[in-house]
């Protein structure tokens, strides 16, 4: 029996075997090239409402992880109607742990719903991609339930749920952008000069003074924090710091190639680009941005600086620089539900933790009660938990830093 995938390289020249050979229809199983699957589109923008649109409200809901019943009570407390042509945005993780990823894709296809991809849309799609691969490329049916037996209990979990949806659901999720460009929804006032806010969704976070374009999509879906460079160091890492980047590098690679176990190379290339990307960021920043907003490198850890902090100080220091006509920029985002519903003034989190019992949150964007303008609120519901699957992963994490531990103390002996 084949072995299951090892190296990085094993994992791309397995999807890339497969893609090629779906677009000559010689796989019935894949759909499309399954491109999409693991090169998800970057950015892309909202479409502004109808002009027979009776009501401009837009909601934005947190992380809902297949949990249907709490997404529609959340849409009847919000007053939700698509027949005024409201416009509702999800930040992500709209699907898997819950109990219906299905329907709640299923509803949002039928309610026109917009999404960013956020991490577990990517964990599911990049399993189910490379499932078919392993199938294809590694001994049909019988390698590839060798291959699924090695996999971590909650990657066989994120593979049930891209199997639990139709092809059609795949495709949809799969076409997914990782930005979403709402446009402006605060408008400025005429008297003030212009000004305004304009919002951006994304699932996990951003990287303030990097052009949107730039971004790296993996952090956009995981990052949580920023690490700044030393001036003492010449721009360079803290030794501390340069761990924590390591580690996510790590984490970046496994997200990117499920089962694979990169080679000293691999981490090390990936490493120096990722390190690449940013040392050049300032080169890619405007001239205004530099004044307020320093290089910093995206972290899927809690050490370093919130990412959203940052935001917000970057976007108050560009309104006091340029007054009431500077358009700001705000982010509503999911991703954390440990930190929980945190909201500041440029930057909403959203993930009030609904699969682990807690609440389903949406921000609403709507006219004020004088009809002069754009305010925005909260709405929340309740959610009941879905206990086993965070219990799994709770256990996988623990493994991991076993694993990660007994890898440390293995390079110690040898350099001994």
């Amino acid at each position: 029996m084949s072995p299951p995938p090892f190296t990085t390289l094993d994992v791309q020249r397995l999807l890339s075997r497969l893609q090629l050979s779906s677009s000559d229809d010689a796989s019935p199983r894949a759909e499309g090239t399954l491109s999409k699957f693991t090169n998800p589109t970057h950015m892309s923008s909202l479409p502004p409402p109808s002009p027979s649109s009776s009501s401009t409200r837009l909601l934005v809901i947190g992380d809902v992880h297949g949990q249907l019943r709490s997404l529609q009570s959340l849409l009847a407390e919000a007053g939700y109607s698509r027949e005024r042509g409201e416009r509702v945005v999800l930040t992500g993780d709209i699907i898997n742990k819950g109990a219906d990823s299905p329907g709640v894709v299923a509803l949002a296809m039928a309610e026109g719903f917009a999404s960013v991809r956020g991490n577990h849309e990517d964990r599911v799609l990049r399993l189910f991609a490379l499932a078919e691969a392993v199938r294809a490329g590694r001994g049909g049916d019988e390698g590839l339930r060798a291959w699924e037996e090695a996999l971590p209990k909650s990657d066989r979990a994120a593979l049930a749920t891209a199997r639990s949806l139709s092809p059609e659901q795949r495709a949809w999720v799969a076409e997914l952008p990782v930005i979403l460009r709402v446009g402006t929804v605060i408008p400025g006032s005429p008297s003030d000069g212009g000004g305004g806010h304009e919002l951006l969704v994304v699932h996990a976070g951003l990287v303030p003074g990097l052009p949107l374009e730039d971004q790296d999509p993996w952090a956009v879906m995981n990052m949580r924090t920023l690490l700044f460079p030393e001036e003492k160091k010449k721009g360079k890492l803290s030794a501390e710091d340069h761990a924590v980047f390591e580690e996510s590098v790590r984490t970046k690679l496994k997200d990117q190639n499920p089962s694979a176990a990169p080679t000293d190379e691999e981490f090390a290339a990936e490493a120096r680009r990722t390190l690449d990307r940013y040392a050049v960021a300032l080169q890619r920043t405007t001239n205004k941005d530099k004044e307020t907003t320093p290089v910093s490198t995206p972290v899927d850890t809690r050490e370093g600086r919130s990412w959203a902090t940052v935001w917000n100080e970057a976007q108050q220091q560009r309104r006091h620089r340029d007054g009431a006509k500077s358009m700001t920029t705000m982010v509503a985002y999911g991703h954390d539900a440990r930190q929980g519903l945190n909201v500041k003034e440029f930057t909403f989190g959203l993930d009030s933790g609904c699969v682990k019992g807690g609440r389903l949150t949406a921000l609403v964007f709507e006219p004020d009660d004088e009809g002069r303008g754009v305010w925005h609120r909260l709405v929340s519901v309740a959610c009941e938990a879905a206990e086993a699957p965070a219990k799994d992963e709770n256990k996988d994490k623990k493994e991991k830093r076993d694993k990660e531990k007994k890898r440390k103390d293995g390079k110690k002996e040898n350099t001994d």
